[in-house]
């Protein structure tokens, strides 16, 4: 990241730092939802393997396949089927077993608000580690399936069993797709900084940090276990890394040493 980009987020950082959490606030049984494979560990890694790491239950709902992130490159049943297995291999690397693994398989693109199987695996997965929390997709996320499965998480903040005291955190992945977290150029991302306030509504919205850096070294391991996300494809000239996103400044973003949530209400009911 460049210095003028370097200071403008330190700078932000300084304006609108985030409450820390404690580790009595934070040691809650916890269920994530991803919207797509590898959305948990971009999002929420270091929290997850933070918490797995003194023995607090963590499970992960996959809502979609993330079918579609080499469409025209690969068989989507292919893919399907390899990002499947990275995502087993990312959640043991943050500290969850198969057994707290929850695959929803909607196509990737596909997901709607209200479907089913998202709300019946994020019900069972509460149940099954006696959750007290979420964790969701912003609704700040561009991406529809982000979007989706945050408000079907929502939903879920009213309807399951998560007890009184039953609270949401929404994360953020391209919610931070915006100057100066990143660097990038063009008119379409300019306009799109401008309209988050040059990163203040993010810094702002995100208003709670936990401490991650004693667990950046999981979080890595984990994205590196999604590999067609994070490697090149031999047969494939054109194929896309996440590294190589805004010139590898938004995976930066990601990585830091704290992650950041909002609290999220509970959707209205009746």
């Amino acid at each position: 990241m460049s210095a003028p980009a370097s200071m403008a987020r330190a700078g932000l950082a300084r304006l609108a730092p985030p409450t820390m959490v404690d580790q009595t606030e934070l040691a809650r049984p916890t269920v994530v939802v991803a919207p797509h494979p590898d959305d948990e560990t971009l999002g929420c890694g270091g929290t997850i393997a933070r918490l797995s790491g003194v023995g607090i239950a963590v499970g992960i709902v996959f809502a979609t396949d993330g079918a579609a992130a080499h469409r025209n490159r690969i068989d989507a049943e292919v893919l399907a089927a390899w990002r499947e297995d990275e995502a087993v291999a990312a959640a043991a690397a943050l500290g969850v077993e198969r057994g707290a693994l929850r695959f929803c398989r909607v196509a990737d693109g596909t997901l709607r608000a209200d479907d089913a199987s998202v709300g019946s695996a994020l019900i069972d997965l509460v149940g099954a580690i006696d959750a007290t929390r979420l964790l969701l997709p912003s609704p700040l996320e561009p991406p529809s399936d982000h979007v989706n499965a945050g408000r079907s998480a929502r939903d879920g903040l009213a309807t399951t069993s998560l007890g009184p005291t039953g609270e949401g955190w929404e994360y953020g992945v391209w919610a931070w797709d915006h100057w100066p977290w990143v660097e990038g150029s063009g008119r379409s991302f300019w306009v799109q900084s401008v309209r988050a306030r040059a990163g203040l509504t993010a810094a702002r919205t995100f208003s709670i940090g936990v401490d991650v850096s004693a667990h950046l070294d999981a979080k890595r391991s984990a994205l590196a276990c999604h590999r067609t996300q994070m490697g090149t494809h031999p047969e494939a000239t054109d194929w896309p890394t996440l590294g190589g996103v805004r010139g590898g400044s938004w995976l930066d973003a990601l990585m830091g040493p704290v992650e950041r949530f909002h609290r999220a209400d509970p959707a209205p009911t009746g």
